[in-house]
């Protein structure tokens, strides 16, 4: 059995929305995230020096910290990260440059039946690109919809922490 690394929000029965990631280089295609100028900065230097201080204020409440190896699950908010990016940062932290990684969030658009992935490549942030593992999907029989279906704060707002 593998395992994999699951970083997200607790699922309804109805409504789910998946994300497979791996650190790699932009894709055919692309989802540029909406979200950037929204839920948070548009600009790198700005979106960098919030999550630093995300992450400061995350090591100052609940202390250093070392990353996990084989860590199996995290529970995040997905608010905007000026609202709760110290507490999103005290969770990514504990990850250990982890192959791929799972984000589950759930829709806030329309109702959705099972974990469904997204059909892109990647998504493109102020700070780069994030490939979508797709052959993970497959080999984890996840059903597949346009990005357009599924495009949500729940999941795109952890994407600058990858």
């Amino acid at each position: 059995m593998k395992s994999f690394l699951v970083v997200g929000e607790i699922m309804t029965r109805r409504t789910a929305a998946l994300l497979l990631i791996a650190a790699a280089a932009a894709a055919a295609q692309v989802h540029k995230s909406p979200m950037a100028g929204k839920w948070y900065p548009a600009e790198a230097p700005a979106l960098e020096k919030l999550l630093d201080r995300s992450f400061a204020e995350a090591a100052k409440r609940t202390g250093e910290t070392i990353p996990r190896k084989m860590l199996l699950g995290l529970v995040v908010p997905h608010a905007g990260l000026d609202y709760s990016g110290a507490v999103a940062g005290s969770a990514f932290r504990l990850l250990d440059n982890p192959k791929n990684v799972i984000l589950l969030g759930f829709s806030h658009q329309r109702p959705l039946q099972g974990v469904i992935a997204p059909e892109v490549d990647a998504y493109v942030t102020p700070l780069g690109s994030i490939r979508v593992n797709r052959d993970a999907a497959k080999e984890l029989h996840f059903a597949s919809l346009p990005e357009d279906r599924l495009c949500d704060h729940s999941v795109e707002n952890q994407l600058p922490f990858l």
